[in-house]
């Protein structure tokens, strides 16, 4: 019996803070996107990567290279996101895409983004936790997994 209400009460404390306390805690920021040739820095150093954050910083990821055309790369790279877990689109443009992932257990959401830059054939990345200090790594290990998918398959 205690073991039925200890499971009641942790899937419901699961529950209230996925659906009712995280996305309340985490609005989406009012400064993603590509602006004046660049993503926002990252704010927190252990929860966020940037392809545009100065390279000796602990933020900075390459960018992704890419040959052939702009809706090519743009293409590949929704081919990958459509097939990762617990992912949300929500802003897609030719060469701008911004997706939500959130975790497993308590729904923390991280923005992850793509800008195409056609001029010098690179795809630019930031991928950021909305709250908490540290990551434990996963919007770098996001970013070079999805980096892998998109070499395999160009």
């Amino acid at each position: 019996m205690w073991i039925g209400i200890i499971a009641v009460l942790v899937v419901g404390f699961i529950g209230v803070n996925r659906f009712f306390l995280v996305p309340n805690l985490s609005p989406m920021p009012d400064d993603l996107g590509w602006q004046d040739g660049r993503f926002t820095r990252c704010a927190k150093p252990m929860n966020c990567v940037s392809s545009t954050d100065p390279e000796d910083s602990r933020t900075h990821i390459a960018p992704i290279s890419y040959t052939g055309s702009v809706q090519d790369a743009h293409d590949t790279i929704n081919r990958i996101l459509n097939g990762m877990e617990r992912m949300t689109p929500v802003t897609d443009t030719a060469n701008y895409v911004h997706v939500e992932f959130r975790s497993l257990m308590n729904g923390f959401v991280d923005d992850t983004e793509f800008y195409i830059d056609a001029e010098n054939n690179v795809i630019h990345v930031k991928s950021s936790a909305r709250l908490g200090e540290s990551d434990m790594g996963v919007n770098r290990n996001r970013i070079e997994s999805i980096r892998e998918q998109f070499n395999a398959a160009s």
